[in-house]
């Protein structure tokens, strides 16, 4: 007792304020708890503490709160002990006290049954941030309050930063209706950021939940945008009847909301994916069409939903049909005798019967010949269908019944029919024959799945098979040894001949690692060839991530080099890792390679970059030089953008203020800078990135060179051509062109892709299935940017030039006041293909010498005169 007392200063302070709380304290009187619950004091610990807890009330000092809280959790009632640390924690949260509250809330969660120390975990990382609570506290938290939205989102947050993106994801995916509720928008947009890339169709799911929440609180501008931005997402994930289902609710109550109803005829049609021509349906309701007014469109659209074209019929007499057209009046129906039958929507409301799509009538009426062929060649296939139209099970006298009524067969084959396809059935996992006894058939229902081993070839789509092999040991890890001795054989042959490309070599023989059949020696030479003819993109990341355990240890640097230009950033981030683990020459070699290649191995560049701003800023100069090809031609248009973060970031103008530049390193920038050819808006980012720092006389003086031009040069020279831009004849073919193969592949190629990367199972990590959305976004982002380029486009060949005055479509030769000569091809944008002295007129050097005759001077650019030498007219049709 003594002990205690001494720790606590109670001679001092009966309070137990004279001993400040801190975790050496904390520590002591635990310690001090121990020992007299060992030494049979407990009693004595209870009388100690209770009266001065009781006489001080909540005014006690934090040591005693605590010592309180802990003697009742040990020895004494865990409800008072509860109520103790709710009152301490109270007290430290309002000091924000991090380094003290974060060991008494760890053991009040342990010690306690109360979920309030979940809930007050989440508010810490909240408050404090993720650097006083660690991902084990947080996991501790959602354990005992996983529901809580709060909880939900600051785990979720922890578990992105550590690279378990879908788990993560699928958490802050779930808190977001509690934030929507209870009004917390920015949240609630943060978290939209999240889900933007990589959500599953469980987390959309969630969202849509948020927007339908947003819309019942009038929050109309917050759930369009929200749709905006998820719509994508949305689509690709089928959920276009979820997204439907939200719209249609809250469609009534907001007719005047173009914004809406547009999303409305977007995801509508997507929602009826039975129905034909959908898109034409919702057009013919006018519900994108504010002039209608909603509730005649919604009736209108409940109507020809009833009847819509595409679904079949039957009709007593006329037998089976099918729907071509419902005007809202009429019915156009498709009979076997009546091709174009019309019917008023009041009798076809008594007449018809509907039918399902998997009624063996529809089947009989579309394709009868296919059906009485598959009664003979694919007797299986055709009892599945007969099974569908029955609803799943059905006797076998039902089913000879149906057959023979139908004429798919004949009585007196029957029979034999039945034999055969009883006996494929057997073998079919799609069949249920448990109640064979009683002569019923049924389909398995789902979750009954048998194992059995997927089909595979390695003469067939290799890479694909593959996959589905993978996911099936996913799936059925105890049918391993089956699947190696039936495929590892042929997966070996493959994966071992020379005529067989370098990557899907390493993936046969990392599938052969994993089922146990591996071959290190013919590993490291698949490895060695594939860094001869490098190709990430089939492997998806965590066969990525497998490429450096398997190389030899002579060829790691070049892996390692090779796995820093991944499109996966948890790969490029182990290949850093590895990299930094090599000797200074190698780390410093694959560092200059990959930067002075920029703004080709974009991901690397980006990669390095942020890694070195902040360890290496004696690389500042070096790194501005590698930013500055990916802000002018990027390999990728995100990767423009994400430089201009970095630009933009602390760090980075950090790393610009702590070095010096050389004179020299200066003189470089200032004529990199000075001869930008790509629109300023993202040379600016750069010029006041340097501001503040060292180089901010390069800022100031390219600024200077510039501003004489901008923006009235540039708009004039475009308003001496009618507002219109000017482009050579060939560059505007060919950027008509390169539209016509964009526009075919967003229609045709990049959804085939997609649709093939679906069927490779999980998206999670599926490359594949990254790499072709990718490209969707960049082809689209490129046909807009295109569009706008060629409308504002105009032929130069379309111009008459006398070619005495410096024009679009003339060669200058002009001499500088220092004695310098130069020859340059004056054109339009982007026409730089067309040689290596091509300026455009509205780059800064060709709006000056823009009018100019020959003996006139030109100036002043760059602190200098140029004279005009000669001017003569040359159009690119005379090169070509």
């Amino acid at each position: 007792m003594e002990k205690l007392k001494d720790i606590l200063m109670l001679g001092e302070d009966p309070s137990g304020a004279a001993a400040p709380l801190n975790a050496t304290l904390a520590d002591r009187i635990d310690e001090a708890i121990a020992e007299a619950a060992e030494d049979g004091k407990s009693d004595g610990l209870i009388k100690l503490i209770n009266p001065l807890i009781h006489t001080q009330g909540k005014e006690g000092g934090d040591a005693l709160l605590y010592t309180a809280a802990r003697v009742q959790s040990q020895v004494g009632d865990r409800t008072i002990a509860t109520r103790m640390y709710v009152v301490l924690c109270e007290r430290l949260e309002q000091r924000e006290d991090w380094g003290v509250i974060i060991p008494i809330v760890t053991r009040a969660l342990a010690e306690t049954e109360s979920t309030d120390f979940a809930r007050l975990v989440a508010r810490i990382w909240e408050k404090g941030g993720g650097d006083h609570v660690s991902p084990e506290l947080l996991r501790t938290a959602f354990e005992r309050k996983g529901e809580d939205h709060r909880v939900q989102w600051a785990f979720g947050s922890a578990l992105m930063e550590s690279g378990e993106e879908e788990e993560g994801r699928s958490l802050i995916a779930r808190s977001l209706l509690e934030y929507a509720q209870k009004k917390n928008y920015d949240r609630l947009e943060e978290g939209v950021l999240y889900l933007s890339e990589g959500a599953s169709k469980e987390d959309l799911g969630c969202l849509l939940g948020a927007i339908d929440q947003l819309m019942k609180q009038k929050e109309f501008d917050r759930a369009i945008t929200t749709f905006d931005f998820c719509r994508q997402g949305i689509l690709d994930q089928g959920l276009n009847g979820e997204a439907w289902t939200v719209l249609r609710k809250h469609l009534e109550d907001l007719g005047d909301s173009g914004e809406l109803r547009k999303l409305a005829a977007e995801f509508g049609p997507g929602a009826y994916g039975d129905v034909i021509n959908a898109e034409k349906l919702f057009q013919r309701t006018g519900i994108a069409d504010t002039a209608v007014p909603i509730n005649e469109a919604l009736e209108k659209l409940d109507k020809l939903l009833e009847l819509p074209a595409g679904r079949h019929v039957y009709h007593h007499s006329w037998g089976v049909g099918q729907i071509t057209d419902n005007d809202g009046e009429y019915l156009f129906i498709r009979f076997a005798e009546k091709s174009d039958h019309k019917m008023s929507l009041n009798l076809a409301n008594t007449a018809l019967l509907f039918l399902e799509p998997t009624d063996l009538r529809v089947k009989m009426f579309e394709k009868p010949d296919e059906v009485r062929a598959a009664a003979k060649k694919n007797r299986v296939e055709l009892l599945h269908h007969v099974l569908e139209h029955m609803g799943g099970e059905a006797s076998r006298d039902e089913i000879r019944k149906l057959l023979v009524r139908l004429e798919v067969l004949a009585s007196s084959s029957w029979s034999e029919w039945w034999k055969n396809a009883k006996r494929g059935a057997e073998t079919d996992p799609r069949f249920d024959l448990s109640q064979a006894f009683r002569n019923t058939i049924r389909l398995r229902k789902e979750g009954e799945s048998v194992s059995a081993l997927p089909e595979f070839s390695v003469d067939a789509n290799f890479r694909k098979g593959l996959g589905l092999l993978i996911s099936y040991l996913e799936q059925h890890p105890d049918g391993e040894k089956e699947l190696a001795d039936r495929y590892a054989p042929a997966i070996h042959v493959h994966s071992n001949r020379a005529d067989t490309v370098a990557v899907e070599r390493v993936m046969g023989l990392q599938f052969l690692d994993q089922i146990g059949r591996g071959n290190d020696e013919a590993m490291g030479e698949a490895i060695l060839a594939l860094l001869d003819a490098p190709d990430l993109g089939p492997l998806s990341p965590d066969q990525q991530k497998a490429l450096l355990s398997y190389t030899r240890d002579e060829a790691k640097e070049r892996m390692a080099h090779l796995l820093l230009t991944s499109r996966v950033v948890t790969v490029r981030r182990e290949a850093w890792q590895a990299i930094q683990g090599m000797g200074d020459g190698a780390r410093k070699a694959i560092v200059n390679d990959i930067l002075s290649k920029s703004p080709k191995k974009g991901n690397a560049v980006l990669h390095l970059v942020k890694e070195l701003q902040v360890t290496q800023p004696a690389l500042a100069v070096q790194l501005v030089h590698a930013l500055l090809p990916v802000l002018e031609e990027p390999e990728r248009e995100p990767h423009r953008k994400e430089a201009l973060a970095i630009v933009e970031s602390e760090g980075f103008q950090r790393a610009i203020r702590s070095y010096e530049p050389t004179d020299e390193e200066c003189d470089y920038l200032r004529t990199r800078l000075s001869h930008w050819k790509h629109s300023e808006r993202y040379l600016f980012p750069v010029l006041e990135a340097f501001q503040g720092s060292p180089l901010e006389r390069v800022a100031r003086e390219v600024e200077g060179n510039r501003a004489s031009l901008r923006p009235t040069a540039e708009k004039s020279a475009i308003e001496e051509f009618g507002g219109r831009v000017l482009i050579s004849r060939g560059t505007l073919v060919r950027l008509q062109k390169e539209v016509e193969e964009l526009d075919w592949d967003l229609k045709t190629t990049i959804p085939q892709m997609i649709r093939k990367a679906r069927e490779h199972g999980d998206l999670k990590e599926n490359a594949e299935y990254d790499a072709a959305r990718q490209k969707q976004r960049d082809s689209t982002e490129r046909l807009e940017k295109l569009y706008g380029r060629i409308q504002m486009a105009k032929p130069i060949e379309d111009f008459d030039f006398d070619g005495e005055i410096a024009m679009p479509g003339t060669e200058v030769e002009i001499r500088s006041d220092t004695g310098e000569e130069y020859k340059y091809w004056i054109l339009g944008e982007g026409d730089r293909d067309l040689g290596d002295d091509v300026i455009s007129y509205l780059a800064p050097l060709g709006m000056i010498l823009l009018g100019k005759r020959v003996g006139e001077v030109a100036g002043p650019f760059q602190d200098r005169t140029f004279t005009i030498l000669s001017i003569r007219k040359k159009l690119p049709a005379e090169d070509s």
